[in-house]
């Protein structure tokens, strides 16, 4: 099932296991148990780079629901009566500063020089919720799509575009990142979701861009070793999922000594 308008509260909320779940389990089952399961776990506030890259997408992605925010007077203070009476009146809103809408404008702008994004930006659809029982393992998956692009406008082929924030957009400082936060296994995550809908996919593109200036935006798209090696750890993790949901047992690290070297 494919749902364009479902909000993200609500998508969020549902039980299906999602990528960012699968990254959680990867850490350890430990780790997803205490983030996802445990009933006294915390509410995670958003972090600033995670609230700047909401922004970001939404600028980018959802320029229809920039409404939803508004830019805090220069010099407010919260402590006088004024600056209370403001923010009072704007509680509904999210209440950014002008510098970072200034960086979201910019970002935007690096992201639409390079001409495959900007080509892919032209016409689709955002935050598309995906759901499916994966074929292998039966498990119930999502998945939500920043965007997705026909490149013929008909047809089932279609490009998906994830848009990514980093501190360096080299070739192998990307790779790295890559590595480090399991982005392999969401192109093969959210593949494998998009296929099962009975899309074709012939291109996963992580539109890349800055966080800091100079704002440089790049496109890169997976070779196919790690495409293969992506789908066989996200398996694996499916797999393991499986047991542990199965068992209601969700070690970290193991039992008695570990040895290490």
């Amino acid at each position: 099932m494919i749902d364009y308008s479902m909000p993200a509260s609500t998508y969020h909320a549902r039980h299906e296991l999602s990528n960012s779940q699968i990254s959680d389990l990867a850490k350890s089952p430990r780790h997803f148990w205490c983030k996802h399961r445990d009933p006294s776990r915390r509410v995670i506030e958003p972090t600033p780079a995670m609230r700047a890259g909401t922004l970001l997408h939404t600028y980018a992605l959802e320029p229809q629901n920039m409404s939803e925010y508004i830019i805090r007077p220069e010099g407010l203070d919260g402590r006088t009566k004024d600056g209370k009476e403001w923010l009072a009146a704007h509680r509904s809103k999210q209440i950014i500063s002008a510098d970072a809408i200034d960086t979201a404008s910019l970002q935007v702008a690096a992201l639409r020089e390079v001409d495959v994004i900007a080509d892919a930006l032209k016409s689709g659809r955002a935050e598309a919720s995906v759901f499916w029982r994966d074929e292998d393992s039966g498990i119930d998956c999502r998945a939500r799509p920043d965007w997705l692009h026909r490149p013929t406008g008909k047809g089932r082929d279609i490009i998906a575009l994830d848009l990514k924030t980093t501190a360096d957009a080299a070739p192998d400082a990307f790779s790295r990142s890559v590595h480090t936060y399991g982005y392999h296994r969401q192109a093969a995550h959210y593949t494998a979701g998009l296929e099962a809908e009975g899309f074709n996919v012939i291109a996963f593109v992580f539109a890349v861009v800055t966080s800091a200036p100079p704002f440089v935006a790049v496109a890169y798209v997976l070779d196919d070793a790690t495409i293969s090696q992506a789908e066989q750890e996200r398996a694996e993790l499916l797999e393991l999922y499986a047991r542990c949901n199965a068992t209601n047992e969700w070690p970290a690290y193991g039992q008695g000594y570990q040895v290490i070297g």
